[in-house]
This record gives C-alpha cells, sequence and structure tokens, in this order.
C-alpha cells in the first residue's frame, strides 16, 4: 500500500494530563491499526506546562510526533502483534 499523504487530528481534551493524553492517543492507536490497518504515530502536548496557546500546542505535539514506545511502534509496523 502506497501512502498518498499524511492526515492529522488534532483533539483537546480538557482536564486531561499527559499520562491521559499518552493512554487515549495509544488506545487511537491500536484501534486504528486493529480495525483500518493503519499505522498512527502521535505527539501531545499539555497546558499551561509545554504550551500556553493551541498554535503552540500543535507545535510541541508535533515536534513529539513517532516518539511513543519504540516497542509499540515496531510491532506495529512489522504486523506481530498488537501492543
Amino acid at each position: 500500500m502506497k501512502a498518498e499523504g499524511h492526515r492529522k487530528l488534532v483533539l483537546v481534551c480538557p482536564e486531561t494530563g499527559p499520562e491521559g493524553a499518552r493512554l487515549l492517543a495509544e488506545k487511537i492507536r491500536a484501534a486504528a491499526e486493529e480495525k483500518f490497518g493503519q499505522v498512527v504515530d502521535y505527539g501531545f502536548a499539555s497546558f499551561p506546562n509545554e504550551a500556553l496557546n493551541l498554535e503552540e500546542l500543535v507545535h510541541q505535539a508535533n515536534s513529539k510526533l513517532g516518539q511513543q514506545d519504540q516497542s509499540t511502534v515496531k510491532r506495529s509496523r512489522s504486523g506481530t502483534g498488537r501492543g
């Protein structure tokens, strides 16, 4: 399968800390892989710890794309199982 481009989705989760955001992103990643066979990379940022406005939050999250648990990424991309 050939990727024709990257799509981005921004979720705003009020009163959700970094660990909650990571868990949500991981659930979305696993569901996309299981249901659609798509590899999803994610990054997240928290307000006000990492940024004070939406533009800065998106920039911080973009800078973290692909930094999730590398063992999960390797399993996902090799098709050897779910995380």
